[in-house]
């Protein structure tokens, strides 16, 4: 069995007498997320979160379309050591789940995407919601995508 990439630069660094922090950054290599600065704290809702909940959930809450709704209350397992939190999960009056992502403007990290469209795959009978934030110069917001469960779709 070899040593892999991070390995050897590990190896290299600790020879050389390299800080702890600096090797831990280098173990820490292709973990994760791309953005080694901001690191989303279970529990904690985003900027982007914050304004998606205000702008959609709360006022649906208000007008009586939505029964409930709550941040991150729930995980779907779909596979072994693989799991889907939605940042919001709510029930709406006619008794329909809906799980629902937002995203920043930003690039979206591939395996953010490939985890929802799984979800959708796994829970045919709930409705899924992409949202997506829209740049200021774009006008702001959010495209918001929905899809039905498939008992709706008539399939």
């Amino acid at each position: 069995m070899g040593l892999s990439r991070n390995d050897l630069k590990i190896a290299a660094m600790h020879a050389s007498g390299a800080t702890r922090a600096a090797l831990e950054a280098i173990a820490g290599e292709g973990k994760g997320s791309g953005n080694p600065v901001y690191q989303h704290k279970r529990g904690e809702m985003t900027s982007t979160e914050r304004r998606y909940e205000d702008q959609f959930l709360k006022p649906l809450l208000q007008v009586g379309m939505l029964k409930s709704y709550s941040y991150e209350g729930e995980r779907i397992h779909l596979a072994a050591r693989s799991f889907y939190t939605p940042d919001f999960v709510s029930i709406d009056r006619d008794g329909v789940k809906t799980y629902h992502e937002c995203k920043g403007s930003g690039p979206v990290r591939e395996a953010s995407a490939v985890r929802f469209k799984w979800a959708v795959t796994l829970n045919p009978d709930c409705r899924f919601v992409w949202a997506r934030e829209r740049r200021a110069k774009d006008g702001g917001g959010f495209k918001v995508e929905t899809i039905e469960p498939r008992t709706r779709r008539g399939e």
